[in-house]
């Protein structure tokens, strides 16, 4: 019973949010916009196939800019890389839907344990 409920609230937990992918634009403001509150991370893929987690991510000039893990680690360095080199951006978003499914299937779960 417990194994089932580990593996119920392993795959829940992970439905209410996910990565979404944006081509990065110019003057989009992407990843402005998801580092605004400092200790959010975008996911960085560079033409290269190389991929980097940047935590307070912000455009300077042509550049993305940010740091390696969030600031309050003491191992956090400053990282950069082009914006002619980045090939997405992606944003860890609320997924509606994954959310009310897994409220739903939370929802039939106790109902199907508890037999109501």
């Amino acid at each position: 019973m417990r194994k089932n409920l580990t593996a119920v609230y392993a795959l829940i937990s992970t439905a209410c949010a996910s990565w979404q992918t944006q081509q990065l634009k110019p003057a989009s403001g992407v990843v402005e916009e998801a580092g605004a509150e400092g200790e959010h991370s975008v996911r960085v893929e560079l033409k290269s196939g190389t991929r980097y987690e940047i935590y307070g991510a912000r455009v300077v000039g042509d550049s993305i800019i940010g740091r390696t893990t969030p600031a309050a680690k003491p191992e956090s360095e400053r990282i950069a890389v082009a914006t002619s080199d980045v090939k997405s951006v992606s944003r860890h978003k609320l997924s509606t839907p994954r959310t009310v499914l897994a409220v739903l299937a939370i929802m039939l779960g106790v109902s199907l344990l508890f037999g109501g």
